[in-house]
């Protein structure tokens, strides 16, 4: 694994994030309600890998609660600025524990072919099975 350390922004500039990743170990998309709506393209990055270098006050966070959960699963965070999304977290067995979810849209310094060669990993969030991809995935 190699990783690299990127930096990251909203639109506005208020929030800035450090993260050490290694884009060719693959990235994510999910089909639950939240990513869908927002075309969310993420890595996971465990929290020894990145930082809010700026601007955590600057960000509001949502959660919602799926039906039939006893809890939101995911804090999504994004400036309240510009409405810019900029990572989730949370923390699930199947992803190895506590996590971030940092938005790949955000990354200032990642090449056009860096992202484009990323592996994507399709993963089912909508029926809770993120160690499989959806049956369709043609509109992640």
């Amino acid at each position: 694994m190699s990783r690299k350390r990127y930096t990251a922004s909203c639109h506005c500039g208020a929030v800035r994030i450090e993260a050490d990743l290694d884009l060719a170990a693959g990235t994510m998309r999910c089909n639950c309600s939240f990513c869908s709506k927002a075309r969310n393209w993420f890595v996971l990055v465990g929290p020894e890998h990145f930082r809010v270098v700026q601007g955590a006050d600057a960000q509001g966070e949502y959660q919602w609660t799926p039906p039939g959960k006893p809890h939101a699963f995911l804090h999504h965070m994004f400036c309240r600025t510009c409405g810019s999304r900029t990572y989730g977290w949370g923390e699930h067995e199947s992803m190895g524990g506590r996590f971030h979810a940092l938005n790949l849209a955000l990354l200032d310094d990642a090449s056009i072919d860096e992202l484009a060669a990323a592996p994507i990993r399709y993963v089912d969030g909508r029926n809770d099975r993120f160690d499989q991809p959806p049956a369709d995935t043609r509109l992640m």
